[in-house]
């Protein structure tokens, strides 16, 4: 199918590095101190023959962190000691994964890139469940317990392709099972036969009834890509809210990966815009637009302070007060970073266009610190990569915080 060459360009994109630094152990000596953050330990990534792109959201269970890495010029998927980075087990892939949104549960988490459906067992180091499908999975996959959503497209007699909704159960590790499809208009596509897509899914349990809030692309009779939002009851198999049009006017499309349920009410990313929108009417509460776009960062919603934060594809990010959409700070860390990761009161983001690692006062926007790659000391392309993630405090103890460059893991110590 023709949407197969983009994966294809992407694929081949992120593997024809060569002549690559290989890191060493010693970069970083154990407990320095980069400005106000403390290194627990680093790890090589790479075997010198690439650099280590893609994402796989640096899940952990309590003994283990999960890292992409490159050998032979291959992507692997590593796991690691969380207290002091030995590689315990690498599982080569013969494709990239670049997931920004993975979904876990129980020590599992799933992959799902191209043609492959991949359930991870960060226990084992290897999969659990690997299916390869004819049709093409979307990247971001998403679940509440044990069931696991992804999208899958499917194509129809004329050529036109467009996705629907899948469960896979974890506990079961099942074949992908039909949910429902959004109520595309089915009528328009583009050259390549693009219909219609899921961008992003925040499921939420309300009266005993499993609700999916559904955010999806359509292409309109102009060729626009036509932003649109559903509410699904799937354990009562109906529709709630059928379609509510996002940018009706501006045709500027193209939602976020990811989207947050709270207090009746749902916040998400809408090209250069952060929305939110009442569940019960489906009526816009407040739209706060911006020079651009947040589709390749994230919006983080952060109840505990009444705040949602955006990271922008070009430059800053963005903190703005939950019930009014009204600016609370503006930090210009960023462009293109990793997901905004929140952990006890700090707001943590990496890469973007400084390569920089930023540990932000979520009260505050003011920069902690905000340090480079300890890599580009020796290869200068080596700056932090936007994979991201953490442990929290805890019995009076600093969490941990996993960041890696494209060349090596990184553990900090966090700043709470």
């Amino acid at each position: 199918m023709k949407y197969y060459i983009f994966l294809i360009l992407i694929f081949s994109f992120s593997s024809c590095e060569k002549n690559i630094y290989q890191n060493e152990n010693s970069t970083v000596e154990l407990g320095e101190v980069l400005g106000a953050a403390r290194i627990l330990w680093n790890t090589q990534l790479t075997d010198g023959t690439g650099y280590a792109y893609g994402r796989a959201g640096l899940h952990h269970n309590n003994e283990k962190v999960v890292f992409v890495g490159v050998e032979n010029g291959g992507q692997t998927i590593q796991t690691l000691n969380i207290e002091n980075g030995e590689v315990l087990s690498s599982w080569s892939r013969s494709t990239n994964t670049s997931t920004l949104n993975n979904y876990s549960y129980k020590g599992n988490f799933l992959i799902t890139d191209a043609q492959n459906l991949i359930s991870f067992n960060i226990e084992k180091g290897e999969p659990d469940y690997n299916l390869m499908s004819g049709r093409w999975f979307a990247s971001n996959n998403y679940g509440l317990g044990n069931l696991g959503f992804v999208s899958e497209y499917s194509e129809n007699d004329f050529g036109g392709f467009h996705s629907c909704l899948y469960q896979i159960d974890l506990e079961k590790q099942n074949a992908p099972e039909y949910v429902v499809c959004p109520n595309y208009f089915f009528e328009f596509s583009l050259a390549t036969g693009y219909m219609g897509s899921i961008n992003t899914i925040d499921v939420f349990l309300e009266q005993g009834d499993t609700m999916m809030f559904i955010g999806c692309n359509e292409v309109d009779s102009m060729g626009n890509d036509q932003p649109f939002w559903s509410l699904y009851n799937k354990s009562q198999k109906e529709w709630e809210i059928e379609k509510v049009m996002i940018e009706a006017e501006t045709k500027l499309a193209l939602l976020s990966f990811n989207s947050f349920y709270h207090n009746d009410l749902f916040y998400f990313a809408s090209f250069n815009n952060i929305q939110c929108w009442d569940r019960f009417t489906g009526e816009l509460i407040w739209k706060k637009s911006f020079p651009n776009g947040f589709n390749s960062s994230s919006i983080e919603l952060i109840p505990e302070h009444n705040v949602i934060v955006g990271c922008n594809n070009v430059e800053n990010t963005y903190c703005l007060d939950m019930d009014t959409g009204n600016t609370i700070w503006v930090n210009d860390a960023t462009s293109s970073a990793s997901r905004v990761h929140y952990q006890d009161d700090v707001i943590y983001i990496a890469g973007g266009s400084s390569g920089k690692f930023h540990a932000i006062d979520v009260v505050t926007g003011e920069d902690i610190w905000a340090i480079k790659s300890p890599d580009t000391r020796h290869d200068s392309q080596a700056y932090f990569s936007r994979q991201i993630n953490g442990i929290p405090a805890k019995d009076g103890e600093k969490g941990k915080i996993f960041v890696s460059s494209y060349l090596s893991a990184f553990c900090y110590e966090a700043v709470n």
